[in-house]
Parts: structure tokens; C-alpha cells; sequence
């Protein structure tokens, strides 16, 4: 992901928004990259209640990382 790659390379105090991208994209975590992960290898639609529920800990992962860019002194 290019926002990642992004983050990455800037200064030491990105630390934290890296590993926030880190997690969100991670094939073996419960969020993103897991998601499309499944969605490729089952080639078939997912129910209603997963859906929803990667909707949550996707939007809250995306929260986390806004709050992060936000706290960072803006110069």
C-alpha cells in the first residue's frame, strides 16, 4: 500500500502510524489484508455478520491511525 510505504519513510515519530498501516494491511490479522485475503482465495461472497464485522475493525484501525496523524505537532 502506497500510504504505507509513505509513512515509512518519514521521520522516527511515524512509528506508531507505521505499525497501525503495519496491522491494518497484514494478511494474518483480522482486518484489511485479511479480508481481501479471503475474499480472493473463496472467490465467493461473505455473510451479512462478517461483513459488518470487518466494516468495524477496519473503520476502527482507519480511526486509530486519523487520531495518530492528528496527536503528531504540526509544524
Amino acid at each position: 500500500m502506497q500510504a504505507y510505504e509513505y509513512e515509512r519513510g518519514k521521520a522516527k515519530q511515524n512509528r506508531a502510524t507505521v505499525e497501525q498501516w503495519r496491522l491494518l494491511i497484514d494478511p494474518e490479522a483480522a482486518l484489511l489484508g485479511a479480508f481481501l485475503r479471503k475474499w480472493r482465495d473463496e472467490s465467493k461472497g461473505q455473510s451479512d455478520a462478517f461483513l459488518k464485522g470487518v466494516a468495524r475493525n477496519v473503520s476502527d484501525a482507519f480511526d486509530e491511525i486519523i487520531k495518530l496523524e492528528n496527536a503528531k505537532v504540526k509544524n
